[in-house]
């Protein structure tokens, strides 16, 4: 067999690729930055191209500033019926272990310069993960020492919240210890 083809020209060798996801047109983006902010994008607003273009620089199509200390954590691909189902939801993890699982609806409408995704972050804590979520879907955080805790995403383990609270600890993290992964297990249906 061959090697297949290279998807895209990197621009430097520190460059990679952080995000792949399949979208419609008509779809909403939601970009959170590692600080929690959301901004919101429609698909076909981002220039279209080749298969080994190297991209637009997302400050081009998104109000974030390319100089400030803050990245993009988590893009998800929302369509647009998804807004207004009541049993889903956003759910961001930190690097420091606060976890919150909020409507996907409170992130409909996004103004100019984004909407507080997570409020007060520590210092040195950062939105690493994002992910969507229903009800019926359960989390696994594993930490970098090696504790994992595994836990539903109903109301009875992850209340839903507002967009500005901080959310809740996952685990209580032992010193030096931070979050490395999570994932979400979708549940049946």
């Amino acid at each position: 067999g061959t090697r297949g083809k290279a998807a895209t020209k990197m621009s430097d060798d520190e460059d990679e690729i952080a995000h792949f996801f399949v979208c419609n047109d008509h779809d909403a983006l939601l970009f959170i930055t590692a600080k929690g902010v959301a901004h919101s994008l429609k698909t076909w607003k981002i220039p279209t191209s080749g298969r080994a273009a190297k991209g637009v620089p997302l400050p081009q199509v998104l109000p974030i500033s390319s100089e400030e200390d803050d990245e993009v954590a988590g893009i998800i691909s929302v369509a647009a019926d998804s807004f207004e189902d009541d049993d889903a939801f956003l759910c961001l993890v930190t690097k420091k272990g606060w976890i919150k699982k909020t409507p996907l609806k409170a992130f409909e409408k996004t103004s100019s310069r984004g909407l507080v995704a997570i409020g007060a972050l520590e210092d040195g804590d950062r939105v690493s993960w994002v992910k969507t979520c229903d009800s019926t879907d359960s989390i696994i955080v594993a930490t970098k020492k090696g504790y994992a805790t595994h836990f539903k995403t109903d109301r009875a383990n992850l209340r839903p919240t507002g967009r500005t609270s901080r959310g809740v600890k996952t685990m209580n993290l032992r010193d030096d210890d931070v979050i490395v992964d999570m994932d979400i297990l979708k549940g049946p249906g």
